[in-house]
């Protein structure tokens, strides 16, 4: 077993705890308003996307320096972290030439998604709104796509138990129901279309990071025990 390479799963896990912190510190700073009402004070948990954070220029017409700070750290230290976890994957599952490829396809996928993660962060929604939007886009689709695959390669791998197969089916079922949230709720124009849209931007967020954090440690056991025998 390779020492260094296991140092990288509490840095996966440490990555997706310091995206938690540093949004959440990101919001007490955030200067107002949402897309609805510029006159809102402070960030609303259930009216306010992640965007917000990262805007130059908060909907209340205020600077959002501080804010928007925050979010760039959080995003690119999420982004490296997914960045270091896709490399490893095809490291983890390469018990057959089946395995070995479909790795190798999560692991260029990944990659690219933890990039487009990134881009996010540097492309402001008060700013390039079409580049920012069709980042977001992008990395959500391609981490559905590497979700599905990862899904096959739990199933096939009797290494690991069927709670992580159960944990992928219930975080794409989720990334999808957002998706399908577009064409229902097109336009955000009543408190009811925002909230709801939000809330479920929460959701898919922060049940990716708790997918990749139980994922993160699953791996790391799998690595221990592969290594005592």
């Amino acid at each position: 077993m390779d020492l260094q390479k296991e140092k990288i799963f509490p840095l996966v896990i440490g990555g997706t705890l310091q995206f938690i912190v540093l949004t959440f510190i990101a919001m007490i700073f955030y200067t107002g308003g949402t897309r609805i009402d510029e006159t809102t004070q402070g960030y609303g948990f259930l009216i306010n996307f992640f965007s917000d954070l990262g805007r130059t220029v908060a909907y209340s017409g205020r600077a959002n320096l501080i804010s928007n700070i925050l979010f760039i750290a959080a995003l690119v230290g999420l982004g490296f972290t997914f960045f270091v976890y896709f490399r490893l994957i095809p490291e983890i599952f390469n018990s057959t030439e089946e395995e070995q490829y479909l790795s190798r396809i999560v692991a260029k996928i990944g990659i690219i998604t933890a990039f487009a993660f990134i881009g996010v962060a540097f492309t402001p929604a008060n700013l390039i709104m079409i580049i920012h939007d069709a980042l977001v886009v992008t990395g959500f689709t391609l981490v559905s796509v590497v979700l599905g695959i990862l899904l096959f390669l739990t199933v096939k791998d009797p290494a690991f138990s069927k709670v992580y197969t159960i944990i992928y089916i219930a975080l794409i079922a989720i990334i999808l129901a957002y998706g399908g949230l577009f064409f229902i709720i097109p336009q955000i124009i009543t408190y009811e279309d925002l909230v709801l849209r939000v809330s479920m931007q929460k959701i898919v967020v922060y049940s990716l990071l708790a997918c990749f954090l139980i994922q993160s440690y699953g791996i790391w056991r799998h690595r221990i025990k592969s290594s005592l025998f």
